[in-house]
């Protein structure tokens, strides 16, 4: 049933051209850190062919056995993949002494993006993971609907293979309110028609689809380093 996924027990690393490494579908540990993230705020901001997927990334720079397990729930998804329910947790973590988000909020000014990272446990699980993206002009007057979207459903334990995807859809946040050190709670709506990768940097399967739709209400803030 590719809606919920197949288990395949996958616990090898992988790396994509960008040199990112892939983790199991525990969580267990990989991450060196790639191209993407050693470019300037700005230049993050125009690189967004798969700005979904760099949220991932993100969080495996970090993502050792420990840090897999000491999660605070900081918000949920509930929707579902083809009808069938399913719920993901919104995540925070310390590390040295710092918030790590799986929620990111990034205000550049003349935009606004935001990452949605969420997982089927209360930890760092890769196995289901939910990623959706969105740009906005602000988050001053939500309602608000994205200007831009993508969302990156990862049926198995990896995020190179066998994943579901799309930049066709819609996002609403229907309420967001500021809260402290630059983060936000945020409270909406999505739905998209994601198409399956064999690769996930490859071409489209047309004829495998699923259908992702839920509501979120979740808190984060900009990334930190």
């Amino acid at each position: 049933d590719h809606a919920m996924g197949r288990r395949l027990g996958i616990g090898d690393e992988r790396r994509d051209q960008r040199g990112v490494r892939g983790v199991d579908e525990d969580g267990a540990h990989g991450a060196s850190y790639g191209s993407p993230h050693a470019r300037s705020r700005r230049d993050r901001v125009a690189w967004r062919p798969h700005r979904a997927v760099l949220a991932l990334f993100a969080v495996l720079l970090l993502a050792t056995p420990a840090f897999a397990q000491d999660a605070t729930i900081t918000g949920t998804i509930d929707g579902q993949v083809d009808g069938v329910a399913t719920s993901w947790y919104a995540l925070q973590f310390l590390v040295d002494g710092e918030r790590q988000d799986t929620v990111e909020v990034e205000d550049y000014g003349f935009t606004v993006d935001v990452t949605i990272q969420a997982h089927l446990e209360p930890r760092y699980l890769l196995r289901g993971a939910l990623v959706l993206s969105a740009s906005f002009g602000s988050l001053a007057a939500c309602p608000c609907t994205a200007a831009a979207v993508e969302v990156f459903y990862l049926s198995e334990g990896t995020m190179f293979a066998n994943v579901f995807k799309t930049e066709e859809g819609s996002m609403v946040i229907e309420t967001a309110t500021p809260l402290d050190d630059g983060r936000w709670r945020l409270e909406g709506r999505f739905a998209f028609d994601a198409a399956f990768h064999a690769e996930a940097f490859g071409e489209p399967d047309p004829k495998r689809r699923a259908a992702i739709e839920g509501t979120f209400d979740v808190e984060g803030g900009p990334l930190e380093f």
